[in-house]
C-alpha cells in the first residue's frame, strides 16, 4: 500500500492500494476508518467532513460522493454529484436526473434549486441563479429570489460586489453592484467585459477598465 499524509488533519493520512488505486483513510492508530474502495477522497474545511466519491464502473453510485465525519461515520451516503466546497454552510449539489439542490452538512436538502437553468454556489450569503428564459438573478439562503431575473449576464459576489450586464436597444451595458442590488459603478456600454482572480486579487473588467475588488479604477 502506498500512504499519503491529508494536508486537512495530521492525525489521519490517505491510505491507497497501490495495485488498484483505491483510496482509503486511516487514523494514527492504524485503524482504517473509510475503507479503500473509493476512487477519491477529500477534505473540505468549511464544515470538517470528508468527502469520498468513485468514478468506475459501479453505475449505481458512479461518481456520486459520500459524506463521512473525521472519525469515519457515514454521514450520507453516495446520492449526489458534488463539484464543489460548502460555502455559506450550504453546498451545490446534482442527483443522478441532474437537477440541483442545495444541501445542509448532514445532506438534508435546504433549497430545491432543479427549478433553474443555471446555478452557482454561495457567496457573501447570496447564489447565482438563472431562469429558463437565460435571465439571471440572486437567491438568499432561504431560497428566496432577493436580486430579480433582469440581467443579461452575472457572476458570483465577492467581497460584496459583482459584474452584471443588461440590454439596452442594441447596446450590451455593464455596471457593478453589490448585494442590495444598489449600482456601485454605473452602468454604461461595454463591448467587452471580463473578470479574474478572486478575494482581493479580483478584477473586474469592462466599460474599457479594470477596477479592483471594491469597485475602483486601477491605475495603468
Amino acid at each position: 500500500m502506498n500512504y499519503m499524509v491529508l494536508p486537512f488533519n495530521n492525525n489521519l493520512v490517505t491510505v491507497q492500494n497501490g495495485k488498484e488505486g483505491k483510496q482509503g483513510v486511516m487514523d494514527a492508530s492504524g485503524k482504517l476508518i473509510i475503507p479503500m474502495e473509493f476512487d477519491g477522497v477529500r477534505y473540505d474545511k468549511n464544515v470538517h467532513l470528508i468527502l469520498a466519491f468513485k468514478t468506475g464502473n459501479d453505475e449505481a453510485i458512479q461518481g456520486l460522493t459520500s459524506f463521512f465525519d473525521i472519525n469515519g461515520h457515514l454521514i450520507m451516503p453516495a446520492q449526489y454529484y458534488v463539484f464543489d466546497e460548502f460555502t455559506d454552510g450550504l453546498l451545490l449539489v446534482k442527483d443522478k436526473a441532474h437537477k440541483n439542490y442545495f444541501i445542509d452538512s448532514k445532506g438534508k436538502v435546504v433549497i430545491d434549486a432543479s427549478q433553474y437553468y443555471d446555478v452557482k454556489n454561495f457567496s457573501d450569503g447570496l447564489a447565482l441563479v438563472g431562469n429558463k428564459e437565460r435571465k439571471y438573478g440572486f437567491i438568499n439562503n432561504k431560497g428566496v429570489l432577493v436580486i430579480p431575473f433582469i440581467y443579461n449576464t452575472a457572476y458570483p459576489f465577492n467581497l460584496g460586489i459583482t459584474m452584471v450586464c443588461r440590454d439596452n436597444g442594441n447596446n450590451t451595458e455593464s455596471a457593478l453592484i453589490n448585494t442590495q442590488n444598489a449600482v456601485v459603478v454605473p452602468f454604461k456600454e461595454s463591448h467587452a467585459y471580463s473578470e479574474r482572480g478572486e478575494g482581493i486579487e479580483k478584477i473586474w473588467t469592462m466599460q474599457g477598465k479594470d477596477y479592483d475588488a471594491w469597485g475602483k479604477p486601477k491605475l495603468k
